[in-house]
């Protein structure tokens, strides 16, 4: 058992609604990607985050809904975004929001992608497949 590896996933994803998680979760499965872990709250990926023991174990790409339990979405991506040890890693929020509306909250979003979640199966697919390339570059 190597604890750090527990925290090498390429992937952080956010989400408290369990079929969401479970259906992005069997996609990357299927798509042959396994470097992920899933928590359903803001408060549990920053504890997560801090406890990576170093840089390097970080997520290269964390995917967050916005409607959470506790801190939402947009206040949990700002907060990333002023910590020096958090400000590389990319964002992509996936959420049911249009893009637009999400745009009308909050201006300083537009750091992070957006990605519309899917209705079928097969756009999770999708979404799986692009989510790998985006934690690979």
């Amino acid at each position: 058992f190597n604890s750090e590896n527990m925290y090498s996933y390429r992937i952080l994803i956010i989400d408290d609604d369990t079929d969401d998680i479970e259906l992005l979760s069997d996609a990357l499965h299927n798509s042959g990607f396994n470097s992920f872990h899933c928590v359903k709250s803001a408060d549990e990926a920053l504890t997560f985050l801090e406890e990576c023991p170093t840089e390097d174990a970080l997520p290269k790409l964390i995917v967050t809904d916005l409607y959470l339990p506790g801190i939402n979405g947009l206040q949990f991506i700002k907060t990333l975004q002023q910590h020096l040890r958090y400000n590389k890693i990319s964002i992509v929020v996936f959420s049911t929001l249009k893009w637009e509306l999400v745009m009308d909250f909050d201006k300083n979003i537009g750091t992070a992608d957006y990605i519309e979640k899917p209705s079928c199966y097969q756009d999770y697919l999708k979404v799986a497949i692009l989510l790998n390339q985006k934690s690979a570059a």
